[in-house]
């Protein structure tokens, strides 16, 4: 441990908060601090640091987004029918005067002879009827295109929990030119009462002047005087006018209109999104469809190429819908393709005859103009438009490509009313799409839009390229960072994007992990053909528009989920502006086939799982020398009375162990010690390896006394790769029901990744570092996660930090994906902290030497990898004869004498 504090604070952390419970005040009742004090302000004795961010919050069409609410609009209604029947004004004469002076009010005390108790009455008309309903109401939007980070009551929710955690590093003060009544409505009907405001600054604050912010020097009179630079003093308004007023004293940001959203605003003031930075979703797309190329999974694709033609060779057309369109980049690769190994759909089509129907849906309107562009440029001609959000083009035949119509449908799929008749579709294709929508959903939506047509179609292919899986990392990354200038430390750029795959799943409704939609997908009938990586690696000078679009939404998505969590979110991202490393995104492509409704079969599907008798011959793979193997047929045996016959589904490959007996880096000794039948065998050429092998029962021995139920059972066998083995019915494993074999294989895996960590026995609270992120280094490193949950949301960069270390990016992301908090490369491990415990299991004699250097005086070391017959050279100096460091080797199959 760290010290003698590290218990206490460690504590203090995991301690779980017992929330109290509040009453629920009516709507209009509540007002800010109502037990301390009745004025507008908190007393006036609190000092005022100079040097203390101060953010000054207009109110209307600012903490709300009018064009939803539409709050505003009743109260400019009240004004003008305030200015009708007590001034004789039309509408356009009291908008005049809110253009000109700021606010309609304003402009009356500028131009006429208005009392004070014209005022009072003014604001008492205008504003005594204003509901504020509508922000009670819960919305949301789909999400068309993948880059809508924020909608509705999640963004709602963040700015809320964004604004309580400045406090107290920030000022929070309400700055409108609404009274101070209807301020307290809106932000009790926003969920804003628990948000630390410091001051509400409105005009009857002061009920002799009633000032407006028009007049900034009057309306911010004792701020001003306070802050002596406009450094530190941020204004977030709607209003044009009175950001104009404000602009000589203090930093402005328009909120809505044609300015940001707030919380996009507040990003800006926070130092998260440079103030100069303006994303555009169109260039956005055509930076992504441009590293999308680069990424796409070339076998998956080719594989949805070749199930096309084989499914439209006896047709005459061929139907496509395209999900989320976007700039249309799926119908250009499928029309054009892109190098030899993308090909296109229309070349590998056998004939000229073929009709392709392309259904493009995009509901986003902002990018319908772009793609009409794209079309004509494509060589499409208009042809029609119905109900103004549909337009068909049409692309001629053209010596042997087939002729091409798209129809560009402005709208999402999933929207009943907007049903055409349509075909079902030989393909549905959504790039970048599937993440974005609940997997049963989706699967569902597909179902209902696309299949119950009736037309006869046996199954649709559903490509979901670019998938996203929810793991994110900068190349190289960065460690945890402890800054003595403030309380707050810096996280690893795991941990920080930990914050962000958290972030869109929990408030913006993403959907990382796509194994559920293959389960969602089976569940109702579909099978997965192919998947692939389709990783992004974004090159800040090559990809600079991506990668600036991606450090916006860093900005803007996880640093507000890292202030929330007390990290120094501003800190994070500057480090990475300064070092600009690439961003590695972990994505797949999932190619399945859906059967319509009614197309689906139980008959064939018993078929398909119905258990096939074994062969009398078998293959099986042997070593014969270095680096040689050769696959040898062999006569099935006999089985003795006590063995059972396996038909093999799955044989797992072991990368570390088998690659030294594939290269030839071993010593002649016994296969494997532990391991009964491999204890007498002897590790030299020609021999059999492999040690994890999953198949089904077809036969057993005559004196196997559940030989009735054993037949068809999943198990599990230490046992060569071989396309069916025989063993010893006490030697195998029956598999639990529920268990995939592809998960099964893993089992000795497991088992030797948690001898590691029994060895390890780290304790709670212990820094862990584990060397080699392969597969033992996985299961490592998702066993100590489990066990020590500290979860990476937490801002202490030294309470149970978990470390992983590799050269490999995509290593990297899955070690991130099992839960570490910190993924480093190799270069980067002694610019993080000291650790109380390594583990070793890279197999590279370097890694040990790293691993002895990073850990702390009286820290441990376990070694779990196999060296080979390779020499490992150390330096133990002095440095390490005074350490006190424990080194101890771990090895499977045996616990230790403390266990």
């Amino acid at each position: 441990m760290h010290g003698l504090k590290q218990p206490c604070y460690l504590a203090l952390v995991l301690l779980t908060a017992i929330q109290k419970g509040y009453s629920r005040p009516r709507i209009g009742s509540w007002l800010p601090w109502r037990k301390k004090s009745r004025s507008n302000d908190r007393p006036s004795s609190l000092p005022l640091d100079e040097n203390k961010l101060t953010l000054l919050l207009d109110v209307d069409n600012t903490l709300y987004d009018e064009s939803a609410c539409e709050i505003e609009s009743q109260i400019i209604r009240g004004i003008h029918d305030y200015c009708r029947d007590h001034l004789n004004m039309t509408p356009v004469q009291a908008q005049e005067l809110h253009v000109k002076h700021g606010s309609t009010i304003q402009g009356l005390m500028n131009t006429r002879q208005v009392n004070k108790k014209l005022v009072q009455q003014f604001y008492k008309e205008v504003y005594q009827n204003v509901s504020v309903d509508s922000l009670l109401q819960t919305k949301g939007s789909a999400l068309g295109t993948g880059y809508s980070h924020s909608s509705g009551n999640a963004e709602n929710e963040l700015v809320r929990d964004l604004l309580r955690s400045l406090a107290p590093d920030a000022s929070l003060q309400i700055a409108s030119n609404s009274p101070k009544y209807h301020v307290e409505k809106v932000i009790q009907a926003l969920g804003l009462t628990r948000v630390p405001f410091t001051k509400i600054m409105t005009p009857d604050r002061r009920p002799n002047l009633f000032p407006t912010k028009a007049k900034p020097t009057v309306f911010f009179d004792k701020l001003l005087q306070q802050h002596h630079s406009r450094e530190r003093l941020h204004l977030l308004d709607d209003s044009v006018a009175n950001l104009a007023s404000a602009k000589d004293y203090m930093n402005i940001y328009q909120v809505h209109g044609t300015g940001d959203s707030l919380l996009v605003a507040l990003c800006r003031t926070l130092g998260y999104v440079p103030t100069n930075y303006t994303f555009d979703q169109v260039d956005y797309l055509r930076a992504k469809n441009h590293v999308d190329l680069t990424s796409l999974n070339r076998g998956t694709y080719q594989r949805m190429v070749r199930e096309i033609v084989a499914a439209s060779s006896s047709s005459d057309r061929v139907v496509i819908a395209d999900l989320g369109a976007g700039l249309l980049s799926m119908l250009q690769l499928l029309l054009n393709g892109h190098g030899d190994d993308l090909p296109s759909l229309l070349g590998a089509l056998p004939s000229n005859s073929t009709t392709i129907h392309y259904y493009a849906y995009e509901p986003n309107r902002a990018l319908e103009q772009p793609c009409m562009s794209i079309l004509q440029d494509m060589g499409f001609v208009w042809s029609d438009t119905i109900n103004d959000d549909e337009h068909v083009y049409v692309r001629p035949s053209n010596g042997n490509l087939p002729r091409v119509i798209v129809h560009l449908r402005c709208w999402d799929f999933q929207q009943d009313a907007k049903r055409s008749k349509q075909p079902t579709p030989a393909l549905v294709v959504g790039c970048c799409f599937a993440d974005l929508i609940d997997p049963e959903q989706l699967t569902r939506s597909l179902l209902r839009q696309f299949s119950s047509r009736g037309d006869g179609t046996e199954h649709m292919l559903v490509y979901l390229p670019i998938t996203f899986q929810g793991t994110t990392q900068f190349l190289p990354s960065k460690p945890f960072q402890v800054e003595h200038s403030t309380a707050k430390p810096v996280p690893s750029d795991t941990c920080a994007f930990a914050c962000y795959a958290k972030a869109l799943e929990s408030r913006h409704a993403h959907h990382l992990d796509p194994s559920r939609l293959i389960d969602a997908m089976a569940n109702h009938g579909g099978t997965l053909l192919q998947k692939g990586a389709s990783d992004w690696i974004i090159d800040p000078f090559q990809n600079a528009n991506l990668w600036n679009a991606m450090m916006y939404f860093f900005g803007t998505v996880a640093c507000p989920e890292l202030s929330c969590a007390r990290w120094n979110a501003q800190a994070w991202i500057d480090r990475a502006r300064i070092h600009q490393p690439a961003i590695y995104v972990s994505n797949v492509d999932l190619l399945f086939t859906l059967p319509p409704i009614g197309s689906w079969n139980f008959a064939a599907t018993q078929q398909s799982t119905q258990m096939t008798s074994f062969s009398p011959t078998y293959s099986q793979l042997e070593f014969i020398a270095p680096n040689t193997v050769r696959v040898v047929d062999r006569k099935a045996p006999g089985l003795a009375p006590n063995q059972v016959r396996i038909k093999t589904i799955y044989s797992l490959i072991s990368s570390g162990t088998e690659l030294k007996v594939f290269t030839g880096n071993f010593d002649e000794a016994a296969l494997d010690v532990n391991i009964k039948g491999m204890d007498t065998e002897r590790m030299a050429y020609p021999l059999t390896y492999g040690y994890c092998l999953v198949g089904t029962v077809v036969e057993c021995g005559s004196a196997v006394q559940d030989d009735i139920s054993l037949v068809g059972k999943l198990v599990f066998a230490f046992a060569p790769h071989a396309s069916q083995v025989v063993a010893e019915r006490d030697a195998i494993q029956v598999v639990p029901h529920g268990i995939d074999p592809g998960d099964a294989i893993f089992m000795p895996s497991v088992e030797t990744a948690l001898s590691l960590v029994h060895d390890a026995n780290p304790r709670v609270g212990e820094r862990v570092i584990v060397f080699g992120q392969g597969l033992i280094g996985l299961l490592v490193t998702a066993i100590l996660a489990r066990s020590f949950p500290i979860t990476a949301c937490i801002s202490s960069a030294a309470l149970g930090a978990l470390t992983t270390v590799d050269t490999l990016p995509a290593r990297l992301a899955a070690s991130a994906m099992m839960g570490a908090h910190e993924v480093l490369q190799p270069e980067n491990v002694l610019r993080a902290q000291q650790f109380d415990v390594a583990i070793e299991i890279s197999g590279n004699g370097k890694a040990l030497q790293s691993a002895i250097d990073s850990t702390r005086n009286g820290g441990k070391i376990v070694i779990g990898s196999w060296y080979g017959n390779a020499d490992v050279a150390l330096k133990l100096g002095l440095d390490f004869h005074r350490s006190k460091k424990t080194l101890t080797v771990s090895q499977v199959s045996r616990f230790a004498i403390c266990i």
